[in-house]
C-alpha cells in the first residue's frame, strides 16, 4: 500500500499536538508580514489535525467555521481546540507567538496539557522546530507527567536542512543536480556594506553571462523575502549594497543563475521517528511570483521527471535523516530545459525543513477523499490552493455566502475549502480549489476571483 500522509496523520495509537506558530521563525525579515497576520497562521493546522488530536491556537477559532469543518469530517473537532486568549483582556496583551506564550505562561501550558490522552502515545508537532520548541516540550512532560515526542528531530538537524548553502554543498557531493553558482559569504555581520557588497557583486558579475540573469537567495530565509533577481545590464552597485544593508543579519548568499522555469515541484516526505523510513507521499507544483515568493500549489503534478525526482528528494531525505532530522520534509526543485541538450532537466532550489504550504492541502484532499469513499461518493482527482488572494468578507459567514453554491459539500463533485480564516478580519483567506483536473480547479478559481475578491 502506498504511503499517503493521511496514513501518517490516522496512524494508530497517536495524539498529535499541533503547534504551527510561524511568528516563532526567526527570520527578522520576515517580522515585515507580521502585519499580515502571521500569528494567525497556526489555525491552519486544523485541515491537518485528525479527530481526537490538538490544535493550539493564539485567538478563538469561528465557532461557524469549526461548524463547517464538522460537516466535512475534517480537523480534531471543537474539544481539540485550544484557543489560549479565550479571554478578551488578553487579546492585545499576551505574546504573540504561540511558542513564546506556551514557554512563559503556566495556565496555557495547563490547558493544552489537560487534553492529551495518557491512553495513546502524544507527539508534539510544530511548524518548525526552533529551540523554544524543546522548551515547550519539557513544560508539557512536566505538565502532563508523561513523554511527549517532538515529530522534527534535532534544533541541529532542522537547521541544517533550512540552510540553503548548506544543502547546496551536500547536494554537490550527493549527485543531486543544482543550478550553477556559488555560495558567497562572509565571516561577521560587522563586515561593512562596502565590502559585502563588493564581493556579492563579484559573484553576480561570475554568473550573469550564463542566462542574462542571477536569483540572489538568503541562505537562511523563507517565503522570498531575501529574494533578489538581476538581470544582464541591470546591475546597480548602490542597489546591491543598499539591500544589503537591510540585511545585516545575513552573511551568506547563494548566487545562481535564473534558468527558464517549466515548473516548481516540491515533493513531500516524511522520516520516521527512528530515522529508518524515508518516504516520498506526494508531488505538488508551486504556484510562485516574480520574486519566486510561494503562492499556492497544484495537485496532481505528474511529469516526465518524475522517477529522477523521487530519487533525488530521497537522497536529500536520507541523508538529513543521517544527520538526525525527522518527521515532515519539503524539497523544492525546478524544472527546466537544459540550454544544450533541450532535454527537460531537474534542479534544486531549497529544502523546506519544516511543514510547509502545500503540507495542508495534500492533508485536507486526502481526509475528503476518504470520508467520500466511505459514502460511496467517487474521489476528486485534483486541487490547487490560493493563498495570495484578497476578499470581500471579514468572517467566514460573509465569505460562506459569498461563495454560494461554490462551497464544497460531500454532495458536490467540486467545490472551495476555505482555511486559515483568522486572515478575514483583515480582507484575507486561504483556499483549496477542488475539481477533477487543475485544469478544472484553475476555472473554478477564475469564478471564485470574480466572485469574493476584491473590486
Amino acid at each position: 500500500m502506498a504511503p499517503t500522509i493521511l496514513r501518517v496523520l490516522q496512524a494508530p495509537g497517536i495524539q498529535r499536538i499541533f503547534l504551527h506558530d510561524y511568528v516563532g521563525i526567526d527570520v527578522p525579515t520576515l517580522r515585515s508580514l507580521e502585519g499580515g497576520g502571521m500569528n494567525c497562521y497556526a489555525e491552519r493546522a486544523l485541515v491537518m489535525a485528525q479527530r481526537g488530536d490538538i490544535v493550539a491556537v493564539l485567538d478563538p477559532v469561528d465557532p461557524n467555521y469549526l461548524h463547517y469543518l464538522g460537516d466535512l469530517g475534517v480537523g480534531p473537532g471543537t474539544d481539540g481546540v485550544v484557543a489560549l486568549n479565550a479571554s478578551a483582556e488578553l487579546l492585545n496583551t499576551s505574546p504573540r507567538s504561540l511558542l513564546a506564550r506556551l514557554a512563559v505562561d503556566g495556565d496555557a501550558i495547563s490547558r493544552v496539557a489537560e487534553r492529551i490522552d495518557r491512553t495513546r502515545e502524544a507527539k508534539l508537532n510544530p511548524y518548525f522546530a526552533s529551540p523554544v520548541v524543546a522548551a515547550v516540550r519539557s513544560r508539557l512532560e512536566n505538565c502532563a507527567g508523561r513523554e511527549v515526542i517532538v515529530e522534527a528531530g534535532s534544533v541541529g538537524a532542522t537547521d541544517l536542512a533550512n540552510r540553503k548553502d548548506r544543502v547546496r554543498e551536500a547536494a554537490q557531493v550527493l549527485g543531486v543536480p543544482t543550478p550553477d553558482g556559488e555560495v558567497c559569504g562572509w565571516s561577521s555581520p560587522d563586515v561593512g556594506c562596502v565590502e559585502s557588497a563588493h564581493a556579492l557583486v563579484e559573484a553576480i558579475t561570475r554568473h550573469i553571462a550564463g542566462t542574462g540573469s542571477v536569483m540572489i537567495r538568503g541562505a537562511w530565509s523563507m517565503h522570498g523575502v531575501d529574494n533578489l533577481t538581476i538581470a544582464n545590464g541591470d546591475l546597480d552597485v548602490d542597489g546591491v549594497r543598499q539591500w544589503l544593508a537591510q540585511r545585516r543579519h545575513l552573511c551568506t548568499y547563494l548566487v545562481e543563475t535564473r534558468v527558464p522555469l517549466v515548473a516548481s515541484p516540491n515533493l513531500q516526505l516524511w522520516i520516521s521517528d527512528d530515522g529508518r523510513s524515508v518516504v516520498h507521499l506526494a508531488t505538488t507544483n508551486q504556484r510562485l511570483d516574480a520574486r519566486s515568493a510561494y503562492r499556492g500549489s497544484e495537485f496532481p503534478h505528474r511529469t516526465e521527471l518524475d522517477g529522477d525526482l523521487i530519487t533525488s528528494a530521497l537522497t536529500l531525505g536520507r541523508w538529513l535523516s543521517s544527520m538526525g532530522y525527522r518527521g515532515p520534509l519539503g524539497i523544492d526543485f525546478i524544472e527546466t530545459v537544459d540550454r544544450d541538450s533541450g532535454k527537460r532537466i531537474h534542479l534544486l532550489a531549497e529544502i523546506n525543513g519544516r511543514i510547509n504550504g502545500a503540507t495542508y492541502a495534500l492533508a485536507l484532499g486526502e481526509r475528503l477523499n476518504q470520508v467520500r469513499a466511505a459514502t460511496n461518493r467517487s474521489p476528486i482527482s485534483a486541487w490547487v490552493t490560493n493563498t495570495a488572494l484578497e476578499v470581500r468578507a471579514r468572517s467566514f459567514s460573509e465569505l460562506y455566502d459569498l461563495l454560494g453554491e461554490l462551497a464544497y459539500t460531500h454532495a458536490l463533485p467540486c467545490g472551495v475549502v476555505p482555511y486559515n480564516t483568522g486572515l478575514l478580519p483583515r480582507g484575507q483567506v486561504h483556499l483549496a480549489i477542488l475539481a477533477a483536473t487543475v485544469e478544472d480547479a484553475k476555472a473554478l478559481e477564475r469564478e471564485l476571483i470574480a466572485r469574493v475578491g476584491t473590486i
